[in-house]
């Protein structure tokens, strides 16, 4: 059986607070090809000059992590969606449509939105 679905090759991480600052760390210290989208906030700043700081119950370490403003996404590439709700809008912007996204909300579940706004995305570059 042949399976022509595009697998991903990337990940792009849109959020690095907690959770996705630990994950897509973790991710990439384990050699996954992937960079942050960072927004330029004094956390994102945070990320882009100083790594990520992880912590666990008997060992610490810094890693540094590519970053980018922005970034435009093809089929290849896996979205890690580690964003609060509000933000989940802003955060897809300039993703660009066809793409793989993976996340959760942490209040409730944003798939509906995240679908409605890939498909906007999809009809303007139509």
């Amino acid at each position: 059986m042949e399976n022509d679905e595009v697998q991903p090759r990337r990940v792009f991480v849109l959020g690095a607070g907690a959770i996705g600052a630990s994950v897509g760390a973790l991710l990439f210290e384990v050699g996954v090809d992937g960079v942050f989208v960072v927004r330029d906030s004094e956390h994102g700043r945070a990320v882009v000059e100083r790594g990520v700081d992880l912590r666990f119950p008997k060992t610490a370490r810094n890693i540094r992590v590519p970053t980018a403003a922005t970034a435009t996404a093809t089929p290849d590439v896996l979205v890690l969606l580690a964003t609060m709700g509000h933000e989940t809008e802003a955060a897809l912007e300039g993703v660009a449509p066809h793409v793989t996204v993976a996340g959760r909300d942490r209040v409730m579940d944003m798939s509906d939105l995240v679908a409605m706004l890939i498909e906007s995305e999809s009809e303007k570059a139509a």
